[in-house]
C-alpha cells in the first residue's frame, strides 16, 4: 500500500499487479519467467561527432547547417506533437548532417545478426549433405560460410534467433580471469537493437550550442557485461568519425 501511494503521488508509469494462482488472468496479461530483454541508455555528446568522414572537423558552411537541423529538433521536441511525421518533400525539412548517418551504421554494426529459422537452416543441411537427414541444433548453427554460430534459446518469441557474440575485449578492467574469458559464457550476449532513441538539449547556457546538443543512444540486448556500453560507444564514435574502419 504504502509503495502504491507513492507511485500515485510521483506521477512515474509504473503499475503494480497483485497475482493469485486461483484467479484466472486476462488473456492480455502476459509475464516471463525471466526477463529475456534488457535495454540500456546513453546520453551521448554530438560534439564527439563534429567530424567529416574523414576525421576532419567540420568547416562553417557544415557546422551552419547542423546549427538549423538542430533547432528544428528541438521545435519539433517542443512542439505539441513531437512524433508527427515530416513529408519528405517539405522545404522546412532539414536533414540530418552526415554524421548522423554514419551514426547510425556504426550503431548497425553493433547488432547481432538474425539467424534464420530453423525450417530454412534444416532445409540447407539437408541439401548440403546430399539429401540425408540431419540434427537440428537449437543453441548452434553454422551458416553457408561455415563459421559456428551461437545462437539464444530459452528467449521469448523470435529473441532465440539472434547470435550470441563475445564480448570478453569489452569487459571493464575489474573483470579479470575466468570472468573476462571467452571461455565463460557470461560475456557472450545478444544485441537485439542498438538506435538512437531521441535526441536531448542540457540547455546550459554555453556560447557554443554544439554543448547542449546530445543524442539518447539505447540498446537491446538479453544482458550486458561490465563496462560493455562504454566500450562499444567508444568503438562507434571511432568508426563514425573514420579514425577506424567500419
Amino acid at each position: 500500500d504504502d509503495m502504491k501511494s507513492w507511485l500515485e503521488t510521483s506521477g512515474n508509469g509504473i503499475q503494480l499487479h497483485s497475482l493469485d494462482a486461483l484467479v484466472p488472468r486476462s488473456k492480455k496479461f502476459y509475464a516471463e519467467r525471466g526477463c529475456s530483454q534488457r535495454s540500456y541508455r546513453f546520453i551521448l555528446p554530438l560534439r564527439w561527432l563534429m567530424f567529416d568522414g574523414a576525421g576532419n572537423t567540420l568547416d562553417g558552411i557544415e557546422l551552419g547547417d547542423v546549427h538549423d537541423w538542430w533547432k528544428m529538433i528541438i521545435e519539433r521536441t517542443e512542439s505539441s506533437q513531437p512524433h508527427k511525421h515530416q513529408n519528405r518533400g517539405s522545404s522546412n525539412v532539414v536533414r540530418p548532417p552526415d554524421f548522423i548517418k554514419r551514426l547510425k551504421r556504426s550503431l548497425k554494426a553493433a547488432e547481432s545478426e538474425t539467424i534464420p529459422n530453423r525450417r530454412l537452416r534444416r532445409q540447407k543441411a539437408y541439401a548440403a549433405d546430399g539429401g540425408n537427414a540431419v540434427d537440428d541444433l537449437t543453441s548452434t548453427a553454422e551458416l553457408d560460410t561455415g563459421r559456428t554460430i551461437r545462437l539464444s534459446p530459452g528467449r521469448f518469441g523470435q529473441l532465440w534467433r539472434k547470435e550470441r557474440k563475445c564480448w570478453s575485449n569489452f569487459c571493464h578492467p575489474s573483470l579479470k580471469g575466468l570472468e573476462a574469458s571467452p571461455g565463460h559464457e557470461a560475456v557472450w550476449r545478444t544485441i537485439d537493437r542498438a538506435k538512437i532513441a531521441g535526441f536531448y538539449s542540457s540547455d546550459d547556457d554555453n556560447e557554443d550550442y554544439t554543448q547542449n546538443m546530445h543524442a539518447i543512444i539505447e540498446f537491446s540486448g538479453d544482458g550486458f557485461v561490465l563496462g560493455q556500453i562504454p566500450r562499444i560507444i567508444s568503438s562507434v564514435v571511432a568508426m563514425t568519425n573514420g579514425w577506424v574502419p567500419s
